[in-house]
């Protein structure tokens, strides 16, 4: 069991109330930890834990998988780095083997995991069998990659994301960015406390590898521009997960240095084609509630995530862990961003839906269609209208009270012939006087012909 309490007293409530119920079916919940020297002083010496370290993401496998590990008297997270195999030679068999053991389930050294995957992307190009041996030069490649993945053990990771009562506000503020290899997003918390002081933390990132191109398929390289937009559904996905996981209200921010997509984004999805038009009703949905803004490329913290970096470059990466510098201070001084218009922009990278100008023949609508603005108003007044009529006809018979199904389900049969009058003229004296469409007709597929009533 892994979980938390925002207090002394409800963490040894939680432990007192959980063990009193596993309890009672004869489950002793034993190895407790915690942070907090009270609450492990309420808990009896054979119940408690004695590791320093706790595996949080245990490998089912017999090597172990570069996983989180937790300190309790420190509150930090760390990195267990896994042991490679011995072998001297080198293949794709191994690469993946290899790769199998990064396990980094909060992204929290994406830019490190996504150099492993650029290189085997492009292994994948290599025409080689899996137990062939590699060049040379991927051969050394792969093994200063394993080598420079030993500094993620002096990686110290805060836990505690700083929040708690004594907070006044709390906003999330997500970023992506994209490259010709890869794009991803990360995810950071921006509390404000009591005494105005403020503090952000990294909570989760993401990363994928750009598509590439297929001949076969007939399929080109994505544009920079669509990558960005992936990038930016990406973050609308990760976004979606942290608040459901976190379950707290926070105002949500999101940055892209793309003024194309920044663009996309703040226009109807039917002005774009159907790729970007897909993307851009899918972040506009799942983002409804916050604002797309626009930041330079130099104070992006996705940028790192998109290209990669080293793991020694990462640990002393200020803006990786806590966002840009401008997120501690007040929101006036937050980048502005560009206003640019879309006619300001590249035309073939917006990708606007192309319109067809076809020549119609303008008729003017029947009057009654703008009595009302809402059809059930409409129908009411047609059936009104046609039961006057009846009962002028059949004073014996009068038609009194309120409009029945009959009298309404007539009245749109009306209001239908009426409209299609008005639209299909043409067709109708077809139909009429030669009792089918002409050929050119567009509803000649359709084989219209004269009602019964």
């Amino acid at each position: 069991m892994l979980t938390g309490a925002n207090s002394v007293e409800e963490g040894i409530k939680l432990y007192q109330e959980l063990s009193h119920l596993l309890e009672t079916a004869k489950f002793t919940l034993r190895k407790w930890s915690s942070n907090s020297p009270e609450i492990l002083a309420a808990i009896p010496e054979p119940l408690k834990d004695d590791r320093t370290s706790l595996e949080l993401e245990p490998s089912k496998a017999t090597i172990k998988t570069l996983g989180l590990s937790w300190e309790p008297r420190s509150d930090y997270f760390r990195f267990t780095v896994p042991q490679w195999s011995n072998s001297t030679e080198i293949n794709k068999r191994i690469i993946l083997s290899d790769f199998a053991r990064l396990f980094d389930s909060l992204g929290l050294v994406g830019p490190v995991v996504v150099q492993a995957k650029i290189f085997i992307q492009n292994l994948w190009k290599q025409k080689c069998s899996w137990n062939e041996t590699l060049g040379e030069d991927l051969q050394q490649w792969w093994k200063d990659f394993r080598h420079n993945l030993a500094d993620l053990a002096t990686l110290k990771v805060p836990r505690w994301l700083a929040f708690d009562n004594s907070i006044v506000s709390l906003e999330i503020h997500g970023f992506c960015d994209a490259s010709e290899k890869a794009y991803g997003a990360c995810i950071y918390l921006r509390c404000t406390s009591f005494d105005g002081q403020v503090t952000v933390n990294l909570i989760t990132a993401k990363s994928r590898v750009a598509p590439l191109d297929d001949v076969q398929r007939k399929r080109k390289k994505i544009s920079i521009p669509r990558l960005e937009l992936s990038s930016a559904v990406l973050l609308s996905h990760v976004y979606e997960k942290v608040v459901d996981s976190l379950r707290v209200k926070a105002q949500p921010y999101f940055w892209t240095d793309s003024t194309i997509v920044k663009c996309w984004l703040s226009s109807t999805p039917s002005r774009w084609q159907m790729f970007v038009a897909n993307r851009v009703s899918e972040v506009q949905h799942l983002t409804r509630t916050g604002t797309w803004n626009h930041i330079s490329g130099s104070e992006n913290p996705a940028d790192v995530i998109s290209r990669g970096m080293t793991p020694e470059r990462l640990a002393n990466h200020h803006t990786w862990w806590h966002g840009p510098e401008w997120l501690r201070n007040p929101r006036n001084f937050w980048p502005k961003g560009n206003t640019t218009d879309a006619e300001e922009l590249d035309q073939s990278l917006l990708e606007k839906k192309s319109t067809i100008a076809v020549p119609v023949q303008l008729q003017v609508p029947n009057d009654t269609f703008k009595l009302r603005s809402s059809f059930l108003a409409l129908v009411r007044i047609a059936a009104l209208c046609r039961r006057f009529t009846y009962n002028c006809s059949n004073p014996a018979s009068r038609r009194k009270g309120y409009l029945s199904y009959q009298e309404r389900e007539e009245a749109t049969l009306a209001l239908v012939r009426l409209a299609q009058s008005d639209s299909f003229a043409e067709d109708k004296e077809e139909i009429l006087s030669r009792g089918q469409v002409s050929p050119s007709s567009r509803l000649k597929s359709l084989h219209p012909a004269l009602g019964r009533n």
